[in-house]
C-alpha cells in the first residue's frame, strides 16, 4: 500500500503511481472503523473489482472536534478511538492500494468547497467516489453530497453515499462510540473474524521469524520453514542428526527487550554484535520489555525508500519508552532479541 502524506505530495503520488486506472475512492475521519466504515470499505473493493479500479482511501487527522478543542484549549477533547497509524495498518490489511493521509489544520478548515475539489479530489484520477451518510467538507461545511454529485457528473466521475447503518434501530457512528467513552458507559467489544485472523497471522508471522532466527544460528543448510493453515508452522531440516537439540531449542520462550547502547553503565553492560557485524556495548538496564510489544510491522518510508519498523507498545511501555527516549536524546537504543541486536 502506498501511502500519501498530505495535500503537498499529490504530485509524488502521481509521478509515482504506476498504471493508469481509475480509482475508487471513498473520505472521512474513519475513527475506529466500526461496521459503517467497513461496509464502505467493502463497496469501494466491490467496485474496483468490479470495474478494474484501484482502491483508495482518504482519512482526515486529527478529527475535527479534537483540533477545534487544542485551539480553544479545551479540556473536553473527545476520547480518541483510533490513533493514526493504527488507521493505517488497518486500510493495509484490507488490502487498500492507497492510503491519504489528509492534515485538519486551518488551511484544510478555511478552504471553499470548490478549491477541495479541484486541489484536491480533482487530482486523484478519481473514477467512483462513495463517502458516508453525514459527510461535509469545505469552510463552514458548506460542501455537501450534492455538490459532490454535481461536481462528479461534470467530471464523469460516480459519486454514491452509503446509507445510514443501523443496529437495533440505532446509529452506528464514532460520534456515538466516542460520547458513550465520556460519559463512562461500558462498551462491549468483541473481535470480528477479520480481526482475529489478523491477530492469528500476526503472531504466526512472528513466530516464523524467530524460529528462521534460530535455525540460522544451528547452521544447518537448505532448511524449510512454512505456514501450514492456521495454527501450524513446518519446519523441515535436512540431514538432521539432533532433532531433540532442536525441539528445545524452538520450544524456548523468545526474549526480547529494548536496552541503551552505553559504555558506561552503571548496571553493567554486554558486548553484542548486530545484523551488520558492529560490536556494540549493550547496558544491562532493560528499558522496556517485549511485554510492552503489542505490534510491529515492517515498511518502507516513501520520501526516502528506506525500510522502517512502526510498533505499537501498550500504555505502560509508552511511559517507559517517553521516558527513556527523553533522558538520552542522541543515544541509540538496541532492540535484543535472545540475546542478539535485531
Amino acid at each position: 500500500m502506498y501511502l500519501i502524506r498530505g495535500i503537498n505530495n499529490i504530485g509524488l503520488f502521481q509521478s509515482r503511481k504506476k498504471t493508469n486506472k481509475k480509482i475508487c475512492a471513498t473520505i472521512g475521519n474513519f475513527d475506529g472503523f466500526h461496521l459503517g466504515h467497513q461496509e464502505i470499505i467493502r463497496s469501494i473493493k466491490s467496485i474496483s473489482k468490479k470495474n478494474n479500479y484501484e482502491t483508495l482511501v482518504c482519512f482526515t487527522e486529527p478529527h475535527a472536534s479534537e483540533f477545534f478543542a487544542e485551539k480553544s484549549q479545551s479540556f473536553n477533547s473527545p476520547p480518541r478511538i483510533f490513533p493514526w497509524r493504527e488507521k493505517v495498518r488497518y486500510i493495509q490489511n484490507n488490502e487498500i492500494d492507497y492510503a491519504f493521509y489528509l492534515k485538519f489544520n486551518d488551511n484544510l478548515r478555511k478552504m471553499r468547497a470548490d478549491v477541495f475539489l479541484d486541489l484536491i479530489l480533482g487530482k486523484l484520477n478519481l473514477g467512483h467516489l462513495i463517502i458516508g451518510d453525514d459527510f461535509k467538507f469545505g469552510a463552514n461545511r458548506e460542501g455537501d453530497f450534492e455538490l459532490l454529485k454535481s461536481w462528479g457528473d461534470s467530471n464523469n466521475i460516480i459519486v454514491d453515499k452509503t446509507p445510514t447503518f443501523e443496529i437495533d434501530h440505532e446509529r452506528v457512528s464514532s460520534s456515538r462510540i466516542r460520547s458513550l467513552l465520556l460519559n463512562d458507559n461500558f462498551i462491549e467489544v468483541n473481535f470480528s473474524k477479520f480481526g482475529l485472523l489478523t491477530i492469528n497471522n500476526a503472531a504466526l508471522k512472528q513466530s516464523i521469524e524467530i524460529v528462521r532466527r534460530r535455525i540460522d544460528d544451528v547452521g544447518t543448510k537448505e532448511p524449510t520453514i512454512l505456514q501450514r493453515g492456521e495454527k501450524r508452522i513446518l519446519v523441515e531440516l535436512p540431514g538432521l542428526k539432533d532433532p531433540e537439540r532442536i525441539k528445545k531449542l524452538l520450544g524456548k520462550t523468545a526474549q526480547l527487550n529494548f536496552r541503551l547502547v552505553n559504555d558506561n553503565s552503571e548496571f553493567g553492560t554486554d558486548e553484542l554484535i548486530s545484523e551488520n557485524g558492529e560490536k556494540l556495548r549493550i547496558s544491562k538496564r532493560i528499558v522496556m520489555s517485549g511485554d510492552n510489544l503489542v505490534d510491529a510491522q515492517p515498511s518502507i518510508q516513501n520520501q526516502q525508500n528506506e525500510p522502517t519498523v512502526s510498533f505499537t507498545l501498550d500504555r505502560l511501555g509508552t511511559q517507559k519508552f517517553g521516558r527513556a527516549t527523553t533522558d538520552n536524546v542522541g543515544k541509540r537504543l538496541a532492540i535484543v532479541l535472545d540475546g542478539k541486536v535485531i
